[in-house]
């Protein structure tokens, strides 16, 4: 980064509001700001941009990156919408008879997804040898008849691929010859880990999603480029780095829960502490998780996305559906929260700003926790003792949340973040300084990092995992990783007992400042 650019600007596009700030080479915050998120998504990041110019004092000129992470995919996934219609080619020379694609998938995201699937010449043995080989005319007669389906994106996923993953490309480059160059096309073996079944769903959704994804990224490149800022644009991934715009468009299933990372990093950073317990209290959800080195812990167990299970690398979230929007239900004698939200609307709907809908902004309004004016308290139909057992319940569940997360490590602090973090002051060990934006500097502070997932053989277990390593350094190198920060954060094995050849899945993750 130049002299005269030397600010970042980090962005995180939240279900409610979009955070942003604007730092230095150092790392200080320089100006911060907090605006209701809006459609499309652009237009909040650029009302961000401009704020943050007006706060600072900076001009265009001196900003040298713009790093955004966005909670886009997730929602398109959740909310079925917008999402190319997909066709599966599964190479599977023996036929087998299987569970169908989508297994276990939400009745209406199936629908709004799969176009069509059929099986094909190809895929291998447990021992890498191939079953059949890919023939082309197989495929070119499958594409056919999936685009008569209406397929509008391919996913490409073969039997114990990621042991060998020279079919799937194989097979992708002749999809390319037929379909044209530009063709949205996944291969599972560079989303998934080796089971079939998981593997395959995540390839379907990195190919779905590749419509929304590409849209928005694309409409956030010119906007860039309408304000007069020359800087690159970077979007953050769920291992807490960041990726350039052309690899978030053909991989865009990586964005998915970037924006809890952003916040468990920047939440780390803002209190001065390399291990702790996060909660990011937003205004739809809390998402709870544990930062060890400087980095979220990451999940060892099987990745849930919208109720799909995915054999895929996520952070370790606990996540609740209770925020400062959470829509709170008179029920019997009681009250029930959530776990729907007003989201960004609470600034309009609420009895806080001037609404009708009872949410848990309102239950803090009617307590100490939250300063509110006269007339606004006496709004809000609650008593102060009904306004208490709601918080309590909030809080409650929140600290069952904390519990589970912590396990066994039983010192580590909680460090409360997120617009919301005010509902645990009396309960978190740190609440930071620019706490309400700890997710947009978790953004601003993202670094540059190569994952290489692969499998294996154990036989020489040092040599195998150096080369992993080699390999996770110099993808990082490759990207633009600063040599003198670069190092490996996490490496994961992962034995496959019933693969001959002692074969294990090994995930090395390298990561170093972006260099300048």
């Amino acid at each position: 980064m130049t002299k005269e650019k030397q600010y970042t600007i980090g962005i995180d596009i939240g279900g409610t509001n979009t955070d942003a700030v604007i730092i230095e080479q150092g790392g200080g915050i320089r100006a911060c700001c907090k605006i209701p998120t809006e459609k499309p998504l652009e237009k909040g990041v650029e009302k961000s941009i401009k704020k943050l110019l007006e706060l600072s004092g900076l001009a265009e000129g001196d900003i040298g990156g713009i790093y955004i992470g966005t909670t886009h995919a997730t929602n398109a996934i959740l909310e079925s919408k917008g999402l190319f219609k997909v066709g599966v080619i599964r190479l599977a020379g023996h036929r087998p008879t299987t569970l169908d694609p989508c297994f276990k998938w939400p009745e209406p995201l199936k629908q709004s997804v799969l176009a069509g699937y059929l099986s094909v010449g190809g895929g291998l043995r447990c021992d890498q040898i191939a079953l059949s080989p890919v023939s082309k005319g197989e495929i070119k007669e499958a594409i056919q008849r999936l685009t008569d389906l209406g397929m509008e994106s391919l996913a490409i996923c073969g039997v114990f691929s990621p042991l060998n993953a020279t079919q799937e490309k194989e097979a992708m480059q002749i999809a390319k010859e037929i379909l044209g160059e530009n063709y949205p096309v996944t291969i599972s073996s560079e989303i998934g880990g080796m089971g079939f079944v998981e593997r395959e769903s995540a390839a379907i959704l990195n190919a779905a999603l590749k419509k929304p994804m590409a849209l928005a990224f694309e409409n956030m490149e010119k906007m860039k480029g309408a304000l007069g800022i020359d800087a690159p644009l970077y979007v953050t991934q769920n291992d807490g780095s960041i990726i350039g715009l052309s690899e978030a468009i053909s991989k865009p299933l990586l964005t998915v829960s970037s924006g809890p990372t952003n916040s468990f990093i920047g939440g780390a950073k803002l209190a001065s502490l390399e291990e702790a317990i996060v909660v990011d209290i937003g205004g739809t959800s809390a998402d709870v998780g544990v930062v060890l080195n400087g980095y979220p812990r990451r999940s060892l167990g099987q990745a849930m996305i919208g109720g799909i299970p995915l054999n895929f690398r996520m952070p370790d979230v606990l996540s609740l559906p209770i925020g400062g929007g959470s829509i709170v239900r008179k029920r019997g004698s009681g009250f029930v929260l959530g776990p729907d939200s007003l989201g960004s609307k609470l600034f309009m709907e609420s009895f806080s700003f001037g609404g009708n809908t009872l949410t848990l902004t309102d239950a803090a309004g009617k307590t100490s926790l939250r300063a509110v004016e006269k007339d606004v308290y006496e709004a809000i139909p609650l008593t102060v003792s009904e306004a208490e057992s709601i918080l309590a319940d909030a809080i409650d569940r929140i600290q069952d949340a904390v519990r589970i997360m912590r396990g066994s490590k039983r010192n580590l602090p909680v460090i409360a973040v997120g617009g919301g973090a005010f509902f645990l002051s009396e309960s978190a060990d740190v609440i930071p300084e620019n706490s309400g934006v700890a997710n947009a500097y978790g953004a601003s502070l993202a670094e540059v990092s190569c994952t290489v997932d692969t499998v294996v053989s154990l036989e020489n277990r040092e040599a195998a995992l150096g080369a992993v390593s080699d390999d996770a350094l110099a993808g990082a190198l490759k990207k633009g990783a600063d040599r003198g920060s670069l190092r490996i954060v996490d490496m994961q094995v992962m034995p496959y007992h019933y693969v001959p050849g002692k074969m294990a899945r090994v995930v090395a993750i390298a990561s170093g400042r972006k260099r300048a």
